[in-house]
């Protein structure tokens, strides 16, 4: 299962990110993914209660959106760019 690889894979720069904004309790996570991860969004879910579990994210409401190529999505200080389908942005993260 790849999903949870990918969950491991994404959790250093989530906790980055968490630092970053002086979070110590993160409640809402949305993530943009690109389709050619080829990932299942409720095995993703799955997967992060396993990585989140014992830590600042346990509990935390995730939102998943998969991201077509081609497909608008905004990018910070450019305006739209699009999509190649790969992927990975941490979109908001919530907390306090």
């Amino acid at each position: 299962m790849h999903e949870h690889q990918l969950a491991r894979d994404i959790w250093p720069e989530l906790e980055k990110v968490a630092r970053e904004n002086n979070l110590s309790k993160v409640t809402h996570l949305i993530l943009d993914i690109g389709m050619l991860h080829a990932v299942d969004p409720e095995f993703l879910l799955h997967s992060f209660e396993h990585v989140f579990e014992s830590t600042s994210f346990e509990g935390t409401k995730v939102e998943i959106n998969i991201i077509e190529p081609g497909q608008n999505i905004p990018a910070e200080n450019s305006g739209p760019a699009l999509a190649t389908g790969r992927e990975l942005i941490i979109r908001k993260l919530i907390g306090e």
